[in-house]
Parts: C-alpha cells; structure tokens; sequence
C-alpha cells in the first residue's frame, strides 16, 4: 500500500470516529441527565380509593409505589413512582389526571387547605402538581392562600413510571422546612373539584418533614426484624371462616416498614413506625384471583435487644390479630 493510500485510509478512520463521536454526544445531550432516583417512601400497590374513601380499583398510572423530594441548590426535585408507565393522553375524553405534592410551608394545620380524603393532617400552602387533560400537560405551583392566582410553571420530566418536578425553593415560600404529602388524582367528566373519581396518596395517614429528621436520634429503637403470626375471620357472605398464617417485617432506622405475609391470604405490608413505637401500615391481600386492601395498627415494644410488637388488622370483609415476639432488634 502506498505512502498516498495509507494516509487517505488514516484520515477516513479518524473522520468515522469523529462523527461517532457525535453522534454519541448528540443521543447522550438529547436525553439530558439521568433522572433522579426515587429513595423516599414506599406505598402498597392497588390500594387505591373513591371519592368517599371507599377501595377501589383502576389504572396502574395512578398507583403510587414511591415518592422522595430531594434538594440541590435552590431547588428541590419532588419524585413520585407509580405501578406502571404514564400515559401521553387520557383514555376517556374530557378526562383530568394529576400527580400531585401538596406543601405546608408553615407547618400549621390551620391554615392553608385541609382535605383529609387526599393530604390528611396537613394545611397545604402549595399544591405542585404535573396534569393531563386528554392530551394536554401542565407543570406548576399553585400558591393556595392566593387561591391559586398567578401559576408557576415547572421544569418536569416524566421517565416511564417516574414523574420528576423541579421546584425552584422561591416557588414555595423559600421555606428550608416542611410538611408534605403526595397523591394522584382522577377527575372523569363531570366529577367536581372535591370528588375526584379516583385517587391515590401516601403517606396512608399523616404526613411526612422535609428534612427528615436524623434516623438515628428519633427511630432507632424499633430498628430491626419482627416476625410472629396472624389470626382473623373472613366472611364469605354467609358465615365468618377462620384465617391464619404468619407474617415477617423489616424496620428500617428511618421507622419504614416492609415485609409479606403468608398463610389463607397472603401479600405485602408497607407502613411507618413513629418515635413512640406506634404501628401504621396497609397491605395488599391476595387470595386466587381475589384481593383486599388490609390496614394494619399495633404498638411495637423493646426490652434490650428483643423487639415485640402486637395489634389488629382489617380489611373489607376481614379482621384479625397479630403477635410478634423473641425478634432480635439490630
């Protein structure tokens, strides 16, 4: 090969890598930085609920699996992660969804809004929320002591299942610290303001604080595994059956709480522990093709390194016991 052929062979090699190169740098500048991951609280699956509170059943884009509000900078990005990706438009005409966090920025449940079927305990001051309307988005901050007056619009993604919202702090008050919940909502046509069709939220009740407070000066107590048994009666519309099983539960230092149980009905447990030891969790009972959204309440106990913990469980035609004991706390 010549000198002539060698140095034109050369220069194409160097033209092909620069042009992957690119191409590489245009696909990795198009799709923008990763999305924020979502390391906050978890909620159940499929315990979604009617404008009366009452279970029900609907889209997996509704069902909230996870939410996290992180901050950097001067801006906090709210996550929320739902059963299954969203959609571009909605399935029926005139048709309203939003992916909602509600904000007191005052931490006074006085003032703001209350609405206990969706933010529970809390008066929200701002209500930041990414909505469809058939195939239409909105991305913003309604200030609701000015009755929702002058919106600010957000920067928001949406990666699949994950909605992602950045809050310039200037948008909420400044405020370095607040209370906060989640929900999704569906509002079918027709449904008024106060009645959506169907919702989400979480926590299941009361609310979570921005910046959570250090696990370990608050939590740590109950930090451990708790396994033990459940017992209860089921109506299958005639008489009362007996139901038992067995059930295992993790307790984070934050007070988060996971686990499943097994047994006549098996499936997931979610909740939160708070600093007293006070048990408030909700799962997802299944049994054949047949399931029901249970609630789970107790009191968790330490003495030295054993932790134990009692209470009651219910569902919609179901209720119950449970009793956990000789677990080693971590």
């Amino acid at each position: 090969m010549t000198r002539r052929k060698k140095t034109i062979l050369i220069g194409g090699i160097i033209i092909l890598v620069i042009i992957v190169a690119a191409i590489i740098l245009f696909l990795v500048l198009r799709a923008g930085p990763a999305v924020h991951a979502v390391n906050g609280p978890v909620d159940p699956a499929r315990d979604l609920f009617d404008q009366n509170g009452i279970p029900a059943v609907g889209d997996a884009y509704l069902d909230i699996t996870a939410v996290d509000v992180q901050k950097s900078g001067n801006q906090y990005f709210m996550l929320m992660q739902v059963n299954g990706p969203l959609p571009s438009k909605t399935p029926e005409k005139r048709t309203y969804i939003e992916w909602d966090f509600m904000i007191d920025a005052d931490k006074n449940p006085n003032t703001g809004t209350r609405w206990p079927l969706i933010s529970n305990d809390i008066g929200y001051d701002y209500l930041v929320r990414l909505g469809l309307y058939d195939s239409n988005l909105s991305h913003e901050v309604l200030n609701v002591k000015a009755n929702g007056s002058s919106p600010t619009n957000l920067k928001y993604r949406v990666i699949q299942n994950v909605v992602e919202l950045t809050v310039p702090d200037s948008a909420i008050g400044t405020t370095s610290s607040f209370n906060w919940t989640a929900a999704v909502r569906k509002y079918l046509s027709g449904a008024q303001p106060a009645q959506p069709t169907i919702s989400d939220k979480v926590p299941d009740k009361g609310h979570f604080s921005y910046p959570t407070a250090p696990a370990s000066s608050v939590l740590s107590e109950f930090r451990g595994t708790l396994n033990g048994n459940w017992t209860g009666q089921v109506s299958d519309g005639n008489s009362n059956v007996p139901a038992k099983g067995t059930f295992a539960v993790t307790i984070d230092s934050g007070g988060v709480v996971q686990g499943s149980f097994e047994g006549a009905y098996s499936g997931t447990i979610v909740g939160q522990v708070d600093i007293d030891g006070n048990l408030d969790a909700r799962g997802t009972a299944l049994r054949g093709t047949s399931s029901m959204v249970t609630s789970w309440q107790g009191k968790l106990s330490r003495s030295g390194s054993i932790l134990s913990g009692q209470g009651n469980w219910s569902g919609d035609y179901a209720s119950g016991s449970f009793f956990g004991n000789n677990n080693t706390a971590n």
